[in-house]
């Protein structure tokens, strides 16, 4: 089994994901979750809101099961950290399901300078749209994303 996933957080950050799931079927693929807006919920964590008119930007990856076992882990969902959703995403113009993962926590946290550094990275790796890039950026910390002394914060080439 398989299945698409949703990223629109750190884990668009391909070098991050990559290390902690392996053996990808699917090249990742530009995707839009429309009606919901991004948000950082009070815990520090990106997640989405549901708002009308807006639309999430993120990368559709196709995963197998295993991964999605792990990526449950990883996503607490077992602590009720983030819960396992299923979305009705846009891929190139094609209406698709993907799971994706929503955290239960309202907006109003601050990010790590640490994890927000993943989710720009990830966010000009893959080419989202540069007006959404700028949004995201007024979500994060109120000092630099981009750390020289973390390899996980280089500017992707």
């Amino acid at each position: 089994m398989s299945a698409l996933y949703f990223s629109y957080g750190a884990w668009m950050y391909s070098r991050n994901l990559k290390a902690t799931l392996s053996d990808w079927s699917l090249a990742p693929r530009l995707a839009r979750l429309p009606g919901h807006r991004p948000i950082v919920d009070r815990l520090g964590g990106m997640s989405v809101e549901p708002a009308a008119g807006d639309e999430v930007w993120g990368i559709a990856w196709r995963i197998t099961a295993e991964q999605l076992t792990r990526l449950d882990e990883l996503e607490a969902v077992s602590f009720d950290r983030y819960r396992r959703h299923l979305l009705a995403i846009n891929v190139g113009g094609q209406s698709l399901e993907a799971i994706g993962y929503i955290s239960p926590h309202p907006a109003g946290g601050i990010c790590s300078t640490h994890y927000f550094s993943a989710v720009m990275t990830g966010a000009i790796e893959h080419g989202l749209p540069q007006p959404y890039i700028e949004r995201l950026e007024a979500l994060g910390p109120r000092w630099t994303w981009l750390d020289p002394h973390n390899p996980a914060c280089e500017r992707p080439e």
